[in-house]
């Protein structure tokens, strides 16, 4: 068994300085043994290739498709109704969550993946000691709070799910990487950004009882995305939601 500690990179948005801070940021606040890695495979194979062909086939807006904010103030969609499927390959790392050989992990293994945009505040072992008869996921709690999902509804949608951070263990996830792929077109098509589908495919309101609560989330005050969550217990903060310029600003300080 091994506690694994992952995070993704493409295009030139993070770069080798990215990976270095979170690495020493996690060195820093994990007080059990880990290895730190990338997944490979997700940049290539019949996989990546169909589903980056969708994306340019439907991504109706003008900015990088791997945008998750509207960044040019004359976008005619928000980012959401632009189509194309931002940070489609995250899913993509539950390919390796298999039984066939050969293995990527160990099926006792326990994986934290985090964005390379991200603080970490507190002490990693937490995640490692959490029950993992399912998977873990952040949730933006801020957007409960007075109905600020609808209010926002017109500027942006608002998702329930953060997969800045995700917990699991290998076999738990390579659902939600079987069904992206069934309705690939169709989900590229209208839901822009893969939060948001995740959490009406696996969410608490999923149309699917076999899908539905797929994810236990982390307490409000442990992953953040909105600094008045933060406490003593907090161990991660995530970026989401800010400019790149205002992610580097705060992550490569």
């Amino acid at each position: 068994m091994a506690n694994r500690i992952v995070y993704l990179q493409w295009g030139d948005r993070y770069t080798q300085d990215h990976i270095d801070n979170l690495y020493e940021q996690v060195k820093q606040n994990c007080s059990v043994p880990f290895d730190f890695m990338t997944v490979d495979g997700v940049h290539e194979g019949q996989a990546f290739q169909l589903l980056s062909e969708i994306q340019e086939k439907v991504f109706r807006g003008q900015q990088n498709p791997e945008s998750s904010i509207t960044e040019n103030e004359l976008q005619t969609f928000a980012r959401e109704d632009a189509g194309g499927f931002a940070h489609f390959r995250k899913y993509l790392m539950f390919m390796r969550d298999t039984d066939e050989s050969p293995k990527y992990f160990n099926e006792d293994d326990k994986i934290l993946y985090i964005d390379l945009d991200t603080i970490i505040t507190g002490d990693l072992g937490y995640f490692f000691d959490l029950d993992l008869s399912k998977p873990w996921i952040a949730r933006s709690w801020q957007f409960n709070e007075n109905q600020k999902w609808n209010r926002l509804y017109n500027l942006r949608s608002c998702p329930y799910y953060n997969s800045s951070v995700l917990l699991w263990k290998p076999g738990q996830c390579r659902r939600i990487f079987n069904e992206m792929m069934r309705e690939a077109e169709a989900s590229f098509y209208m839901y822009g950004i893969n939060d948001n589908w995740l959490f009406h495919r696996f969410g608490p309101h999923a149309y699917s009882n076999d899908n539905r609560n797929w994810f236990n989330v982390f307490e409000k005050d442990i992953v953040i995305s909105d600094a008045k969550y933060m406490s003593n217990r907090t161990v991660i903060h995530t970026l989401a939601g800010l400019s790149m310029s205002e992610k580097n600003k705060i992550c490569l300080a």
